[in-house]
This record gives structure tokens, C-alpha cells and sequence, in this order.
């Protein structure tokens, strides 16, 4: 069964916003923020059809800066420990805010 798309491909994930470790790139950490198509060609012009490629897993690091995107096979939950934020808000402009736990 295919997952329900969200809008333009992406798709849900219950790691959704929280912390994940991407085995793919060394065991780096950061936050799932969409699971989505990655495509190569960078279009300026309006999109009307999700791109035909398969879903990976966007991320960025918990302090911020550049997203990188990884395999969805690649990505596991990072364990509880004191003081790690385990969600993190985001609002509708895709702004980051304070941090639930």
C-alpha cells in the first residue's frame, strides 16, 4: 500500500520532526523534515505534477543550516537521552520553533 501524499509527494513518516541518525553520512544527526522525491533538475517555474522519483529523507541539523537528503533505509531514531529534544515544532512557513519534548 503506498503512502498518502501530504501534498506535492510528501509523504508522512513518524519520525516526522524529530531527531534521526543517518547512517548513510557517517552517523550524523538531525531532524526529519520531510519525506519527499529528490530531483536533480532545479525548475524556477511553477510544478503541476509531483516529480516521478522516489522518496528520501530530508534533513537538517538540530542547530540549523543546510538540508542534505539521505536513503529512507538509512535513517533510525536516536536514542533517549537526557536533555535531547525529541520533536521539534515547526509552523506553517516551515519555521523552526521552540523544541517539545
Amino acid at each position: 500500500m503506498a503512502a498518502r501524499d501530504l501534498e506535492m509527494g510528501h509523504q508522512p513518516h513518524p519520525l516526522l520532526h524529530h531527531l534521526v541518525v543517518d547512517t548513510e553520512h557517517d552517523g550524523r544527526v538531525g531532524v526529519l523534515r520531510a519525506v519527499a522525491p529528490d530531483v536533480d533538475d532545479i525548475r524556477l517555474e511553477s510544478i503541476f505534477r509531483v516529480p516521478v522519483a522516489p522518496p528520501v529523507a530530508w534533513l537538517r541539523a538540530e542547530a540549523g543550516g543546510t538540508e542534505w537528503t539521505t536513503p529512507l533505509a538509512a535513517i533510525g531514531e536516536v536514542p533517549d537521552t537526557p536533555g535531547t529534544a525529541r520533536e521539534h515544532s515547526v509552523d506553517d512557513g516551515g519555521r523552526e520553533g521552540a523544541d517539545r519534548v
